[in-house]
């Protein structure tokens, strides 16, 4: 989430988190199969990531506190063992939903391709996208590659702290 507010311009939910009138314009010319070429995130798929980070957080969240037969969270034992294995099963729903919506992405990114030509794959590995001379003079620069390694290795540090912390013997 953090990249979201540091990231380069197209990544921050500033750019990408659009409203309503907005987005539903975007579905009205889908539904003719013909979505306009965005810069950033498309409309639809700006909402989509905001809920994947969303259920990603929730599965963060009762995963630190949950308990359960295969494992137990490094704050479980704050709760009471029984609202700890209720977090352990809202865990579990929660990742069912993750996959879910993973799959509705990545549908969702190919459709676009299809549907507009536009890299999206290529774009989001290399942050850079084909666009009309005019579009690309009107961009701001990326954000440097230093703060994404950073930021990455600050994720990647808390991931590593969490996981050491868990017992995964179970409850």
């Amino acid at each position: 989430r953090i990249w979201g507010f540091l990231g380069s311009p197209r990544s921050r939910f500033a750019d990408f988190l659009r409203p309503w009138p907005v987005v539903k314009a975007y579905i009205d010319r889908l539904r003719r199969f013909d979505p306009p070429h965005s810069v950033g995130h498309n409309p639809l798929g700006g909402w989509m990531i905001a809920i994947l980070l969303s259920t990603l957080a929730t599965m963060i969240a009762t995963g630190l506190f949950a308990a359960s037969r295969r494992a137990t969270g490094p704050f479980a034992h704050l709760l009471s063992p029984n609202i700890a294995h209720l977090a352990g099963s809202l865990h579990s729903l929660v990742s069912s939903l993750l996959i879910g919506f993973i799959v509705v992405h990545v549908a969702g990114v190919a459709a676009d391709w299809f549907l507009t030509g536009d890299n999206l794959v290529k774009a989001m590995l290399t942050g850079r996208k084909r666009l009309p001379l005019a579009a690309a003079r009107q961009e701001e620069p990326v954000t440097p590659a230093w703060r994404a390694v950073l930021t990455g290795l600050l994720a990647l540090a808390l991931a590593a702290g969490l996981t050491l912390a868990t017992n995964f013997s179970g409850t």
